[in-house]
């Protein structure tokens, strides 16, 4: 599903329950610290060194993000699972209802995506060919590295269909640029949780779509080093 709602905008005519808007790299500080750390900056400005300051906006995905998307899922945390990354990215940049990219320069020549969060429900994209290349990934994995009683949790979890009220399950889809601002985190998080809670109650969101976002559990990965080696 797609809806119309950008930054600071209302979804689908209604109240914006929490309207995706501008996130400023800036602190709130009193003047004595404002003073204090503007003074560092210009002795920093003498060495040679600048302080840049940077605008981060939360945007929903539309089709025009598609490149974007799919260039940051295919250097982000799924690579493992060797997925059509084309389809994958056509799904997310798809699905406006939920889901949200943080983009810096937005609207210009140098817009950039640094960061995106989004639940996919993998039974709901069925027909395609990455949600199968998922599963059988995490399966694998759960396989050589988890004990037999949370692979067959897992596996359980993939295999698991929602009954029309509940019982869904979501792959969360989190990736970004590891310099993005941590504080950027918490708001994206907040606006996911209202993403699913419109799509579910909205009367713009078709009857025989709302089902899929009745999410009971989420599955999802992190990057982690053991021994010197990425798994």
């Amino acid at each position: 599903m797609k809806r119309k709602r950008r930054a600071g905008g209302s979804r689908g005519g209604q109240q914006p329950a929490r309207p995706k808007r501008s996130a400023e790299k800036a602190a709130e500080e009193d003047p004595e610290d404002s003073a204090s750390e503007n003074e560092g900056s210009e002795n920093e400005g003498s060495d040679g060194g600048s302080e840049v300051e940077v605008n981060f906006e939360f945007f929903d995905p539309c089709d025009e993000d598609y490149h974007s998307v799919r260039d940051l899922l295919k250097s982000g945390t799924w690579d493992f699972a060797d997925p059509n990354f084309s389809e994958m990215a056509d799904s997310v940049a798809g699905q406006g209802n939920i889901g949200t990219l943080i983009k810096t320069n937005a609207e210009t020549e140098e817009e950039t995506v640094c960061g995106l969060l989004s639940i996919m429900n993998l039974r709901q994209f069925g027909h395609l060919s990455w949600p199968k290349a998922i599963a059988d990934a995490l399966r694998s994995r759960a396989k050589r590295h988890a004990s037999a009683e949370v692979a067959a949790k897992l596996d359980s979890l993939l295999a698991q269909k929602g009954s029309g009220k509940k019982g869904e399950v979501g792959l969360l889809l989190n990736e970004r640029f590891v310099n993005l601002p941590p504080e950027l985190v918490p708001p994206m998080h907040s606006a996911l949780l209202d993403d699913i809670e419109w799509s579910c109650t909205t009367p713009d969101c078709p009857a025989e779509e709302r089902p899929f976002y009745l999410f009971s559990d989420f599955v999802g990965v992190s990057r982690c080093t053991s021994g010197g080696r990425d798994d």
